[in-house]
């Protein structure tokens, strides 16, 4: 899926009944927020990370690109639906030039669907101390990622970069929370999606059945009301939902355990919209015993002179797109 040798890149996430994007340049040891936007669109344009109505996203996107001011037309475009896939798998050692098409054979026993049904992407985490290879696996399923490619190609941009959103969320955590096991969760409007780092490396991700999109249809309310709960009517759902989660994350770190053993998760990061519910972030460490931080993935860097996003407030909605732009600006 290659790398971008630019010092600018703009990161894009296309989530259910929003689209965002931020773009960076590298400034020193730092960086420099030169764009950042978003667009609200009807839910059924994308839905669950995918795109339903590609004239409409193209539409979304062009309106974007002249608010947002962004100087780039290629991008890190973001993956997160149901047909994405990681694996992290143990494989023996093979010269580099040939592991990719070992990879592949061998794809049938790792993922689910025809590899011929599958865009397919690796990287060697690291070698093990018996020898083996440590590789994480990343799949798509071609018809999903394609309604994305197409909508880009009709608003004029390009994708130079595709990258998987659980990878992208990593990148925009400080080094300083991501030290031991940390799961990160990315609550966003149409599919929230879980990751757990141990020492720097990804070793586990599956996404989770709750979202910002399901939590409001149960309540019958709009999306942006969620995020004002006074009541105590408001708080007792707050609190069945957020009861929802802690379960979700629980079973996945039990999952998690079982599959690797451990003593657990050190801390958890959460970012993405569904991160600012009022009381999430308490009502998460009351149930799960652990710490909680909130993702803030744009605090500390330069902003631009005018922007309409109110980043104080609106930072953690902006985490997967500040990591896909994180990604564009690494170094081979």
């Amino acid at each position: 899926m290659g790398l971008l040798r630019k010092s600018t890149a703009v990161g894009l996430e296309m989530d259910s009944g929003v689209i965002r994007a931020v773009q960076l340049k590298q400034k020193g040891k730092g960086f420099a927020l030169t764009g950042v936007g978003r667009v609200d669109i009807p839910d059924e344009v994308v839905s669950g990370g995918v795109v339903e109505d590609v004239e409409a996203a193209a539409d979304a996107l062009r309106r974007l690109w002249t608010s947002g001011r962004f100087s780039r037309r290629d991008v890190v475009l973001g993956v997160s639906n149901q047909g994405l896939m990681m694996r992290t798998v143990t494989f023996p050692k093979v010269p580099e030039e040939k592991l990719g098409q070992a990879l592949r054979l061998q794809a049938g026993d790792y993922f689910p669907i025809a590899v011929s049904e599958l865009v397919m992407d690796f990287s060697v985490l690291r070698e093990t101390d018996n020898g083996e290879l440590e590789v994480l696996l990343v799949g798509v399923r071609k018809e999903h990622l394609q309604r994305s490619l197409d909508a880009l190609a009709e608003s004029g941009l390009t994708p130079r970069v595709v990258d998987a959103a659980p990878l992208a969320l990593m990148r925009a955590v400080p080094d300083s929370e991501i030290d031991g096991t940390v799961m990160l969760v990315d609550i966003s409007n149409g599919l929230s999606t879980l990751l757990v780092v141990s020492e720097g490396v990804p070793v586990f991700a599956r996404s989770l059945p709750v979202t910002l999109r399901s939590y409001a249809e149960d309540r019958g309310i709009a999306l942006e009301d969620l995020f004002a709960a006074e009541d105590e009517g408001d708080l007792g759902i707050l609190r069945s939902w957020s009861a929802t989660v802690s379960t979700e994350v629980n079973s996945s770190i039990d999952y998690f355990m079982s599959q690797n053993g451990g003593d657990g998760i050190d801390a958890l990061v959460m970012g993405g919209r569904g991160s600012r519910v009022p009381g999430l972030k308490d009502m998460l460490e009351d149930e799960l015993e652990t710490d909680v931080h909130l993702l803030q993935p744009l605090e500390g860097i330069a902003l631009p002179r005018t922007t309409a996003v109110d980043l104080e407030s609106e930072g953690p909605d902006f985490s997967v797109s500040t990591g896909l732009a994180l990604r564009g600006l690494e170094e081979v």
